[in-house]
């Protein structure tokens, strides 16, 4: 099982859609929202996918985390940096076996 993932928006949103979030957690030990992402999602608040991925939250199947603004230490490609650099993170990326 892999230790950590930091999950983007259309995976997520993905499985909100499917009422599959539950995997995540028989996945990875922890699964990281950045808040930003988590806003986004929630823009649309009515949508299920919305519904699904907040319920999801209070049930503490993720954590949100707040990701630092200023990225441009990041080598070109990354779009994520995480304050812990203890952290092992691993990019979520959509799998059809879901």
């Amino acid at each position: 099982m892999a230790e950590i993932v930091v999950a983007d928006a259309g995976p997520l949103i993905a499985l909100g859609r499917l009422q599959k979030i539950e995997l995540l957690r028989a996945v990875f030990e922890k699964v990281i929202v950045p808040e930003i992402v988590f806003e986004e999602i929630q823009g649309c608040p009515d949508f299920l996918d919305a519904i699904a991925i907040r319920e999801a939250y209070q049930s503490g199947i993720f954590d949100l985390e707040r990701i630092p603004a200023d990225t441009s230490i990041l080598p070109p490609g990354s779009d994520l940096a995480l304050e812990n650099p203890r952290l092992s993170a691993l990019r979520l990326s959509w799998d059809t076996r879901f």
